[in-house]
């Protein structure tokens, strides 16, 4: 299963061609704490002038660069820009000369998509927060709950096993004051006191905070999901190079304005964005079809 973080560099892979386009990197040679306002690189000649820097994921503006030293100076101001986390930096971190795509940015994006695909393709979620007590009238689940797929309890067997609950009733409009998500489950039938209560819904998904965190795991997404949420990701980012070309200050957007059009990257959003749509549907068919819900069941 991908992490967030391989999502993250599939995502920027795409919008370089892969190898196509390289940006001008260098190494940190210097510790940097969330307050420094200098820093050693290895290769000065690396970061260009002044302008903005990645370090890590933290973007940095630099004033002025010591080519002798190779030391870089920042601001009072300068740290955290555009959004960015203000982090501190180990010697050997990667230093990015102007990122076309700043990773903390893909990041964002990525996770922005993810909450866009919520309300078109529900996630395949778990909740297991509840054991059995014979003294409650109905049991809290997550907000959010749009159906219910399943619902199972451990029997204290050996080995355990989880058995399938036959009689329950879905409340999407709860007393808060009893049930703080307004979402209770009614069970009807006899269970063990104390043994766990597995409910599998559908949901909205949960966003993606740690390079490790899995795509499949924290999101409730099939796997399936993370290449349909990469080209929806760089759809949005594509679009970044076009809409700079709303003020063309410089002679670098001039000249590229004489050998890419104009429309370049909207073109190439819009079909990035069009492969999305046809893959949400695909993907919307397959998960309701897979995992019909209730919001109530008496079965046998």
């Amino acid at each position: 299963m991908p992490s967030f973080l391989e999502l993250v560099e599939e995502t920027l892979d795409l919008l370089s061609n892969w190898t196509g386009e390289q940006a001008q990197m260098c190494t940190l040679a210097s510790t940097m704490d969330t307050a420094s306002l200098s820093f050693v690189v290895d290769q000065a000649d690396k970061l260009g002038g002044t302008g903005m820097v990645e370090v890590d994921e933290e973007l940095v503006f630099v004033d002025s660069i010591d080519a002798n030293s190779a030391t870089a100076s920042v601001p009072a101001w300068g740290r955290a820009q555009r959004s960015s986390t203000p982090a501190a930096h180990a010697v050997g971190a990667r230093v990015t000369a102007t990122p076309r795509y700043p990773r903390h940015r893909v990041r964002k994006t990525i996770n922005q998509v993810v909450r866009m695909l919520g309300p078109d393709l529900p996630a395949v979620l778990v909740d297991e927060s509840n054991t059995v007590d014979p003294s409650k009238l109905a049991y809290p689940v997550p907000a959010g709950v749009r159906g219910v797929v399943s619902i199972d309890w451990a029997a204290p067997l050996s080995p355990p096993q989880w058995v399938p609950v036959t009689h329950w009733r879905l409340d999407t409009r709860a007393d808060v004051a009893d049930y703080p998500s307004g979402v209770a489950l009614t069970v009807g039938e006899v269970m063990t006191t104390g043994q766990k209560i597995k409910v599998v819904y559908l949901g909205d998904p949960a966003p993606l905070v740690a390079d490790s965190d899995d795509f499949a795991t924290v999101t409730g997404y099939d796997e399936a999901v993370a290449d349909l949420v990469v080209t929806a990701a760089a759809s949005r980012l594509v679009l970044a190079p076009d809409l700079a070309r709303v003020q063309q200050s410089t002679v670098e957007q001039s000249d590229r304005s004489a050998t890419v059009p104009a429309s370049a990257a909207m073109t190439a959003s819009r079909f990035l964005r069009q492969e999305f749509l046809q893959r949400v549907a695909t993907e919307r068919r397959r998960v309701l079809q897979r995992y019909p819900t209730r919001l109530h069941y008496e079965g046998v």
